[in-house]
């Protein structure tokens, strides 16, 4: 008994592959911290605008290190976060400057004016802090951010 594939068993069988296919696929694409933000970032530059725990020696070693932020894993370096929790909050630029970190907008290359906002990520892991360079994270600009680490604000781009 011959058995033939017609185009029920062929529809069926393309269905299934594809659904097979989809399981198969672990990377996420999609960004927990915005549609209009990748989830792969390079640290590209940094400033130390006041006090530090880090030397420009120091803060030089983190020149293009990645950083991701995807809804299943943060990654920054070595270090890793297997259930991040984003929270991004939109203040008035100026005030979060002054209040969280006693800077001016100026003292980062920044031209804000009234009424302008910074976006403030902050990742938790899970229900505990999470204590690494990328987990506070002010986004200025669609493309570019400050990870602040250790008084150290390091500049953010996409990953090429």
């Amino acid at each position: 008994m011959k058995t033939y594939l017609t185009p029920i068993r062929l529809l069926w069988l393309v269905a299934g592959l594809i659904v097979l296919l989809a399981g198969c696929s672990t990377a996420d694409s999609t960004s927990p911290i915005g549609d209009d933000r990748p989830t792969d970032w390079t640290i590209v530059g940094y400033r130390i605008p006041g006090i530090s725990a880090m030397t420009n020696e120091q803060a030089q070693t983190y020149h293009d290190r990645p950083i991701q932020f995807r809804s299943d894993e943060a990654v920054s370096g070595d270090e890793r976060c297997a259930e991040p929790v984003y929270e991004i909050n939109e203040e008035p630029a100026f005030d979060y400057l002054v209040i969280n970190y006693n800077l001016r907008a100026e003292d980062l290359g920044l031209n804000f004016v009234a009424g302008d906002t910074v976006e403030v990520m902050q990742i938790a892991c899970g229900d505990q802090p999470w204590v690494t360079l990328g987990s506070t994270v002010l986004w200025d600009r669609p493309g570019h951010g400050y990870a602040v680490f250790d008084g150290v604000f390091f500049e953010l781009e996409p990953a090429n």
